[in-house]
Order: C-alpha cells, then sequence, then structure tokens
C-alpha cells in the first residue's frame, strides 16, 4: 500500500516536471548547476565550507547583538 502512494507521488511529480524542464530555461539551468554540484567533489567541499563560515558569521552576530543588548 505504501510503494502504491509513493509510485502515484513519483508519477505526478514527473508529470509536472517534465513538462517544465523542457518549456524552462531557469529549471534547466537549475538541473544543471545541480548536477555538477553533485559530480564535483571539490565544489561540494567549496560550498560546505562557506555554508560553514556563514553560519559562524551569523551565530557571532548574534551573539554580538545579544551581549550589546545585555550590556545596553
Amino acid at each position: 500500500m505504501f510503494r502504491k502512494i509513493l509510485e502515484t507521488i513519483e508519477l505526478g511529480f514527473w508529470k509536472i516536471a517534465i513538462p517544465l524542464m523542457t518549456r524552462s530555461k531557469a529549471i534547466r539551468a537549475l538541473i544543471r548547476t545541480s548536477y555538477k554540484i553533485h559530480s564535483d567533489q571539490r565544489l561540494k567541499k567549496d560550498i560546505a565550507l562557506s555554508f560553514a563560515v556563514s553560519c559562524t558569521g551569523f551565530a557571532f552576530g548574534v551573539a554580538v547583538y545579544s551581549l550589546m543588548q545585555l550590556f545596553a
């Protein structure tokens, strides 16, 4: 039963996705970029590092703001 539901959802997804991929340049570019990221290990590492640095910067900014509010 669960398998049948998943197959129905998958078929519904592909009924929508295939026409979108054939008509939309943006969707094709998104798929091309995601495939490039998926297949290139160095690019994956660079993106992961960028994400980690971004999260660290955000956390540091929240901490500084909290400390400023605490001492103000």
